[in-house]
């Protein structure tokens, strides 16, 4: 029974794609005959026509020129911008004046102690 109820139902399927597959032939040859496609086909060649006209005119010769040009902007542009400093570069350079400030107070604080020696001794009357 089951199989049956499959054959059934694909040949139900087949009927059905066939007799779409007919009325769009249908539908197809009445609509070339009612002249809207040789309208349509006009005007898509009406439309070609133009552009292909659009792309020989000054205008579009200007346009491709600032096209160009704009390009060569960018290309300046991003040439100075690959040779800028990254985050990763900032952050060494962080890090580096951060060291360099500790070595500095470290040498501040050494300067200061050893001034202070110097002043007490000659505070003492001793030879520095």
């Amino acid at each position: 029974m089951p199989q049956d109820l499959a054959i059934i139902v694909s040949l139900a399927c087949a009927i059905i794609s066939a007799s779409c597959a007919v009325y769009v032939a249908l539908r197809d040859s009445r609509w070339r005959k009612s002249g809207l496609a040789s309208q349509l086909e006009g005007r898509i060649a009406a439309a070609h026509e133009a552009a292909d006209k659009w792309h020989e005119s000054e205008a579009a010769r200007e346009m491709k020129s600032r096209l160009a040009e704009h390009g060569r902007t960018l290309g300046a542009h991003g040439t100075k911008i690959n040779g800028l400093a990254t985050k990763e570069d900032v952050a060494a350079v962080a890090g580096l004046a951060a060291g360099m400030k500790a070595k500095l107070d470290h040498t501040a604080d050494g300067v200061d102690r050893i001034e202070g020696i110097l002043i007490k001794r000659a505070l003492n009357g001793e030879a520095p």
